[in-house]
């Protein structure tokens, strides 16, 4: 069972108010398809959720099935809540307003991106519970609960196209720990255990950084070894390129101090000049700031 369905059966509200707003996405399972409408639950709140066939799509002729599949997690958004009768309606109908229809079967993998990030929330919660041994219930509510609200809050006022998950929030806003610390009402000794793990679960490795390219040249090794020099000559990371087998040279750095679009750059500056040389020097391409060799 999930963190998250954990919250919802000992009664531990998810997030930190009681039913979504007018507006809000939300993840939603639906159960059943009535005459006319879907019946459903709501992943994250503890609401029912119901909503009219008119409100899935305004395209016409539109297959209802495929577009609200029973029993799989959904994002659809609240038109109404009904606070006394825990029932939210939902649409679907306007999610993908300037979408192109060839990009519409990826819309509910994009928006369900969000939500799955919280599940990197919840796994640190866990992580600080068994390690510490807190109570996990507990600190959800005092501590996720503030930076919940500071999160609404932006997104209502500087975010309002594209609502950021409470894991993304927590990661951009981690100077602010000290506040949330301070709001949650628990210790300096949590705050200094959270700064901690946060550091081992958000540091990342050097990775390698490979780019595979030939050169044809037909002014011999001279004007490749010149080329080659001159695309290296202001290169401000570390870095070696060996000769591997005919025509082809592997290009190697890491992500400590560079990038894809360094490597991209490179091929960019042999591309270009060696077109410009005479006799001209032909450099392809096999992949470009791979971190493994491409099979």
């Amino acid at each position: 069972m999930s963190a998250q369905a954990e919250l919802l059966n000992t009664n531990t509200q998810y997030y930190s108010v009681t039913e979504p707003s007018e507006g809000e996405l939300v993840l939603v399972k639906f159960t059943e398809q009535g005459d006319g409408f879907f019946v459903g639950q709501l992943q994250e709140y503890n609401c029912r959720a119901m909503m009219n066939n008119s409100d899935v799509t305004k395209k016409r002729r539109p297959n209802l099935n495929k577009l609200v599949p029973l029993d799989k997690m959904m994002v659809a958004r609240v038109e109404s809540v009904d606070v006394d009768a825990r029932i939210c309606q939902l649409s679907l109908a306007y999610l993908d307003e300037g979408v192109k229809d060839s990009d519409s079967g990826n819309l509910q993998e994009k928006l369900l991106a969000s939500f799955q990030e919280n599940k990197q929330m919840e796994s640190f919660m866990k992580s600080m519970s068994i390690l510490h041994k807190y109570d996990y219930h507990e600190i959800w509510t005092k501590f996720v609960h503030p930076i919940d609200h500071h999160r609404r809050e932006y997104n209502q006022e500087e975010n309002e196209d594209d609502d950021v998950s409470i894991w993304k929030y927590f990661n951009d806003n981690i100077d602010d720990l000290g506040k949330w610390v301070q709001e949650s009402g628990l210790d300096e000794t949590f705050g200094k255990r959270v700064l901690e793990l946060h550091k081992k679960k958000t540091f990342k490795k050097d990775q390698p950084l490979l780019t595979r390219f030939g050169i044809i040249s037909f002014g011999g090794v001279e004007a490749t070894k010149q080329l080659l020099t001159r695309a290296f000559a202001d290169i401000d990371y570390k870095f070696s390129c060996e000769y591997e087998s005919t025509p082809y040279y592997m290009f190697r750095s890491t992500t400590n101090d560079s990038s894809k679009e360094d490597h991209q750059k490179i091929i960019t500056f042999l591309q270009t000049e060696g077109q410009r040389q005479e006799p001209k020097i032909f450099v392809e391409v096999k992949f470009v700031g791979e971190n493994t060799i491409p099979k």
